[in-house]
């Protein structure tokens, strides 16, 4: 193709001005090379490091798993507890203070409540019975525990099919602390 007819005869002439163009195609060249590299590279990196909090996510959340798993099982053997004994407060708050005492700080507190007769119950009525916060005598809402909701959106009802089975409440803030409660029901002797 030839250029005679696309430009003017003074510009076709100029050694400087055809200079000046091609260096103006080169640079766009680089600079759209350039451009298109680094969007892919920050593209690149972006998903690298979503895959990065992806992953360290899922071992946070199998962290908690095996933490939540393994309190289940403290409040279920504590449930059986021989010093859990709900006719003898004394007793039972001496209990819960030596297990709490045995147990990691993330352990908090510990409450013995009645089961109301009738079942189920939203988890708010029940009366602590012994309790290692000295709550004794008050309703289970003075512990200002959200037992949270179905995926239906009705309450998490406060009831146990067996002695195995344990309820734990959604993270809530507790006097500006983040806390989740569990529960179990206590093992006939």
């Amino acid at each position: 193709m030839d250029s005679t007819g696309l430009l003017p005869e003074k510009i076709r002439s100029r050694y400087a001005v055809k200079l000046f163009a091609v260096s103006l195609l080169i640079t766009a060249v680089i600079v759209a090379g350039g451009t298109a590299i680094a969007s892919q590279v920050s593209d690149r990196v972006t998903n690298e490091q979503l895959d990065s909090v992806e992953a360290n996510a899922e071992l946070e959340a199998e962290s908690l798993a095996r933490w939540f798993e393994g309190e289940q099982e403290s409040i279920r053997l504590l449930s059986s507890h021989r010093g859990i004994d709900p006719s003898n407060r004394t007793r039972t708050e001496r209990t819960l203070a030596s297990e709490l005492d045995r147990t990691s700080d993330e352990l908090v507190s510990l409450h013995v409540v009645e089961r109301p007769t009738e079942q189920p119950s939203n988890g708010t009525t029940e009366r602590i019975v012994a309790s290692s916060d000295g709550l004794a005598g008050e309703p289970l809402a003075a512990t200002k525990i959200d037992w949270g909701e179905t995926a239906s959106g009705e309450e998490v009802t406060f009831q146990f099919d067996d002695t195995t089975e344990t309820l734990v409440s959604w993270v809530y803030l507790d006097d500006g602390n983040i806390v989740t409660s569990q529960t179990s029901r206590e093992r006939a002797a």
